[in-house]
């Protein structure tokens, strides 16, 4: 979600913050956007890449689990398809 007083861009890295407990640079380009359908609404969804600096041990929604997967492995385990083709722009996008 968009936080209010925040950009897409900067909203995205407080959400990968509170969601996944790292922090980083934020590629300037947006990498695309998907919808999909949440507990009967639809979202749509902006996704940039961030070089991740620094990760925490703790963060806001720890009790979730993270993981780290070669890139491969991480576009084949993406459940949403609309996520999945924009992992795949990834490479073209930070060469």
């Amino acid at each position: 979600m968009i936080k209010p007083n925040l950009g897409a861009r900067e909203s995205a890295a407080k959400e990968a913050f509170e969601e996944a407990g790292v922090q980083g640079e934020m590629h300037r380009k947006l990498l695309g956007i998907y919808r999909h359908r949440k507990l009967g609404d639809v979202y749509t969804v902006q996704v940039f890449a961030m070089k991740v600096r620094k990760i925490y041990r703790k963060w806001d929604e720890s009790d979730r689990e993270r993981g780290w997967f070669p890139f491969k492995d991480a576009v084949r385990r993406a459940n949403r398809n609309g996520l999945k083709r924009l992992m795949e722009r990834l490479p073209r996008l930070v060469r």
